[in-house]
């Protein structure tokens, strides 16, 4: 998908390449799903340590893999920060840790192109 969505964008890709891309994001939105119901199983420790994970390896992705396709994370990246501002709004939990970690994606989501 991160090979394909430059060439989506500037009009390069195949029709194979643009159905491929499609059925893959199928299959990514259905697996973030799943990923959002198990962490809502999680107390409030196991949230915030996963979230924290999640935020450091996407960084990472962000600085590598994913460069060149960076809007790819974006709707990830905003449930995350809903997640992190949620506890924060509501006040539930470490307040500390969950504001700093909604400030960390907030600045990430805004780093994020939209297109």
């Amino acid at each position: 998908m991160k090979d394909t969505y430059p060439k989506i964008v500037t009009g390069t890709a195949t029709q194979s390449e643009i159905n491929n891309f499609v059925a893959q994001s199928s299959v990514a939105a259905d697996k973030t799903e799943e990923l959002m119901t198990a962490l809502g199983r999680q107390d409030d420790a196991g949230k915030a340590a996963a979230l924290t994970q999640f935020y450091d390896e996407i960084a990472a992705l962000l600085r590598g893999d994913l460069k060149h396709a960076k809007p790819l994370c974006r709707d990830l990246v905003r449930q995350f920060t809903e997640i992190a501002t949620f506890h924060v709004l509501h006040e539930e939990g470490d307040l500390a840790a969950w504001r700093a970690l909604a400030d960390r994606y907030r600045r990430m989501l805004d780093a994020l192109p939209k297109k």
